[in-house]
């Protein structure tokens, strides 16, 4: 991940972090609505790898968000997984912390055109990524080859 990704805004001071864990709110549906799932360490994975903790993950999260220190939750990377919302522009909530995190939001998966969607949603805070605003055009050009080659 590029560096930038990897900023935060901590009381007024910005800090470089290298391996922060990756929260994932899940929607699953059902009384539960969503699956709160933290993985630590994602940097040392492989793809593989991280797919079966991801997936362990899910399967017997007992997570309580809440017990998470505030800090901690509002400088990991979260990526939201929203299978069951197809959108083509969508906001989402921030902190009540301004850290400069990114949000990713990827939604529904469908076949269009014979070939497999996947809507994504990104927001950022403008400060980390203003004068490199090439390297999210590189972030989205990797998703999309990831895509094609799976």
């Amino acid at each position: 991940m590029e560096w930038i990704f990897c900023t935060r805004k901590i009381d007024g001071e910005w800090y470089l972090f290298k391996n922060l864990p990756v929260y994932f709110p899940i929607a699953v549906g059902g009384d539960n609505r969503f699956q709160d799932v933290i993985i630590n360490d994602v940097i040392s994975m492989d793809w593989t790898k991280f797919c079966r903790v991801y997936r362990d993950s899910i399967e017997n999260s007992n997570m309580d968000i809440g017990s998470l220190p505030p800090l901690v939750w509002e400088i990991s990377h979260f990526i939201g997984n929203l299978p069951y919302l197809n959108f083509t522009s969508f906001q989402m909530h921030r902190g009540t912390q301004k850290t400069g995190r990114p949000l990713f939001y990827f939604g529904q998966r469908h076949n269009s055109y014979h070939r497999q969607t996947v809507p994504l949603s990104i927001t950022f805070d403008h400060a980390n990524t203003d004068p490199y605003i090439y390297i999210l055009n590189n972030l989205m050009q990797t998703y999309q080859n990831l895509l094609i080659s799976v």
